[in-house]
């Protein structure tokens, strides 16, 4: 999320003109004390009086401006620019007004030619910054974010004390991919103007981005003291804090008041919703989600390029494990309409079948899923259109049915899992029903990934107790199989199956069995960083081309357009599958150390937007 700043022109006006000095004056007071609404009637009454002065025409346009009467403010800048074309300031203002209406291409025209008049005499210095900071701002709109830094840079070598170029140059780095480089710009805008909400909240967005929460944290209270009644800040902060730092009373209390300052946000009733379901409020969880539902049906991401090649909608729902969608979903040559299932809410087909070509189907754990797949099914079959990862076939992609697809597959490895309710596992590990097992065994609560809630048993009343902790949970018991390396690290593949393709993703490293990237040490340890390197570029040279081949083909055969698979490989070199499931996390990196990633990641994006291509082009039979 992001509060970039909408970029109006300072309101102090420039070539004065002949009118009389009490009047210019009295107009220059008015726009520095942000009184747009006097400032318009006093500039209207001036530009009766003295019609060929630039100056009342400019203070005229300003008023409208800062008013959002948009269509007036271009009347009258159009006008002016007519009369004064070699005005680079009306230039400028023509650009921000063209903007605010969405108008780019005309917005960037306005820019350059205001870029052009202001080229030569020192004079023209501050409006050649403004205007290549305002060119950038639009260039990031067109996303041309290479563009948008270079001129944001060209702004700062001109003026380098303007505050705001700084922000803005933050976040055209932020959406070029440069996450360092975009708080620094955000450190420096905020070293010149220290209460500047802008940047402090832009900073904390950038730090959440790189996973440095704790630091993120910091500048969202540093944001909310600055201005404590900004309902976007309220929002970021009470779902940081709530779902990710376990301040779970205090993100409640944020987001409750986020709520009374902007009730007609849907963002704010959907992270409300969220927090709420997580702590146990499913049934006031789920009203929010309803209201935001209300206030806006759909979300939309609009294509990176304008116009759009073609519209997809997404169905999610929450609390139901989604296939990680950010860097799959945004900046692509494709609109997406995000529509929320929620039980008893009945969708408007119509409205879905008609903004999207395609249905991508997001809900993606058959375990914490498997209340609404069905009825997300039934949609998708309704709306009429082809479907990426049909919620029926999710249904068979829970980790007993993908783990007896395993067995008996030569070369492969496949630990006995079941699934259990609660109780039944309790009553299990009590009585001797868990003799087929071999002990150690894994037991987890289903619907949960990441090692989340994850144990490591070789006692059945141990197991027995962890199973009476919720005994209204669902639970899967698996054998444990040693998987570690004769150097005594243990090894995480993971890899990407998309439209019948398979793509290496990454290679975690860890020095204990419950392997995930975030809980390694890969950062500091460049030799583990070349073996994953090598891993991504050549993945048969550790998963040999048969079984490679053949994982593909279990995985083809689910039915899935899309999913991920984690794997290792055994002492004895067999093929070991922790799950296959279409939720797990595909992204580019942030960090230099980890960008040789990136190319994989974005070999997996490509095939993941030519599957669209194709579908639109060729809907499936």
């Amino acid at each position: 999320m992001r509060n970039r700043q909408k970029n109006t022109v300072s309101p102090h006006v420039t070539n004065q003109s002949s009118a009389p000095p009490a009047i210019v004056s009295e107009l220059i007071a008015l726009a520095t004390a942000a009184q747009w609404q006097q400032l318009e009637a006093k500039a209207s009454l001036a530009t009766m009086r003295y019609p060929a002065q630039l100056f009342v025409w400019k203070a005229l346009g300003i008023a409208f401006l800062n008013q959002s009467k948009l269509q007036r403010a271009l009347d009258t800048f159009i006008r002016i620019v007519k009369f004064a074309p070699g005005d680079a300031d009306s230039h400028n203002y023509l650009g921000v007004i063209y903007r605010n209406l969405g108008r780019l291409a005309e917005a960037e025209t306005a820019f350059r030619r205001s870029l052009e008049i202001a080229s030569g005499p020192l004079d023209t210095h501050t409006n050649r910054s403004l205007a290549l900071s305002n060119l950038g701002l639009v260039l990031s709109d067109l996303g041309r974010h290479t563009e948008s830094v270079a001129c944001h840079q060209q702004a700062l070598e001109i003026r380098p004390d303007v505050a705001e170029t700084y922000n803005n140059l933050g976040t055209a780095l932020r959406d070029n991919g440069n996450l360092d480089a975009a708080v620094a710009a955000y450190r420096k805008a905020l070293n010149l103007a220290p209460a500047y909400f802008d940047a402090s909240f832009n900073l904390g967005v950038a730090l959440q981005e790189m996973g440095q929460l704790y630091e993120a944290e910091i500048e969202y209270r540093r944001a909310m003291e600055i201005n404590p009644n900004s309902a976007i800040v309220l929002r970021c902060l009470g779902a940081l804090l709530g779902r990710y730092l376990g301040k779970h009373e205090e993100g409640l209390a944020l987001l409750e008041r986020a709520i009374v300052l902007d009730a007609a946000s849907p963002d704010i009733h959907i992270e409300l919703g969220n927090l709420l379901q997580v702590h146990g409020q499913a049934a006031r969880g789920w009203e929010m989600f309803r209201h935001a539902q209300a206030l806006r049906p759909l979300t939309t991401w609009l294509a990176k390029d304008k116009p759009a090649k073609f519209s997809v909608v997404a169905l999610d729902t929450p609390g139901a494990g989604s296939t990680p969608f950010e860097y799959l979903l945004r900046k692509s040559e494709y609109d997406v309409n995000f529509y929320c299932v929620i039980p008893g809410v009945r969708a408007d087909v119509e409205l879905l079948h008609n903004k999207g070509e395609v249905v991508i189907n997001l809900i993606a754990d058959a375990d914490s899923g498997k209340d609404i797949l069905a009825a997300a099914g039934e949609l998708a079959d309704r709306i009429g259109r082809p479907v990426v990862n049909h919620p029926h076939r999710i249904m068979g992609t829970d980790r007993e049915s993908m783990s007896q697809r395993l067995v008996g597959a030569p070369g492969f490895c496949s630990p006995l899992t079941k699934r259990y309710s609660g109780a039944a596992l309790a009553e299990a590990a009590s009585n001797g029903g868990l003799a087929a097992f071999k002990m150690p065994v894994l037991a987890r609560y289903s619907g949960t990934h990441g090692g989340d809630d994850l144990e490591k048993y070789n006692d059945y009343a141990k197991i027995a107790t962890f199973a009476s902790g919720r005994p209204d949970a669902d639970y899967y018991l698996t054998e444990f199989i040693d998987f570690r390396s004769a150097d005594g690290y243990f090894r995480k593949y993971r890899l990407i199956y998309v439209d019948g393709q398979l793509f290496p993703y990454h290679l975690a490293i860890h020095t204990e069995w419950k392997v995930h990237y975030f809980r390694t040490n890969m950062e500091n340890q460049s030799w583990m960083r070349q073996e994953e390197e090598t891993f991504l570029n050549d993945p048969n040279s550790v998963i040999d081309a048969d079984r490679y081949e053949k994982l593909r083909k279990i995985v083809a055969e689910t039915g899935l357009d899309y999913c991920g698979i984690d794997c290792a490989i055994t002492a004895s070199g067999e093929l070991l599958v922790f799950e296959a499931n279409a939720t797990m996390l595909v992204h580019d990196e942030k960090q230099a150390v980890f960008f040789y990633k990136n190319p994989a990641a974005r070999m997996i994006k490509q095939a993941y937007d030519a599957m669209l291509n194709r579908m639109v082009l060729k809907p499936p039979v």
